[in-house]
């Protein structure tokens, strides 16, 4: 399975700053999870508005993150948000929540040996 993070992308997005690197990871790392959990509450309700406008802000910072698979599956939560799909959205939150974790996985051993 491919990593969660590309972290030769993110160390070259951040110029090669590994200081930065940490500082980025950590703040996802400490934030990430509001807007997942704001997605979850909007989508289980049926508030697709809302859904659609958390899953965009977790797409952003996981594209800023070098994060591919989280982007693209809050990318899919969005547009099932946006195109009115609610059964849809309910299953693709599920999968945005796992690649939110393998995320925070590889950046709890980043941390850990940096």
């Amino acid at each position: 399975m491919a990593h969660a993070i590309d972290w030769p992308q993110l160390k070259k997005r951040c110029l090669d700053d590994d200081t930065f690197v940490r500082e980025l990871v950590a703040v996802f790392q400490r934030h990430g999870r509001g807007p997942l959990d704001q997605l979850r509450v909007a989508a289980a309700a049926g508030v697709l508005p809302a859904a659609q406008k958390h899953a965009h802000t977790l797409k952003g910072s996981a594209a800023n993150l070098a994060a591919e698979p989280l982007r693209a599956a809050a990318l899919a939560a969005e547009n099932a948000a946006r195109t009115g799909d609610s059964s849809g959205l309910t299953h693709l939150v599920e999968a945005v929540d796992a690649e939110f974790s393998r995320c925070l996985a590889e950046i709890d051993r980043f941390l850990a040996t940096t």
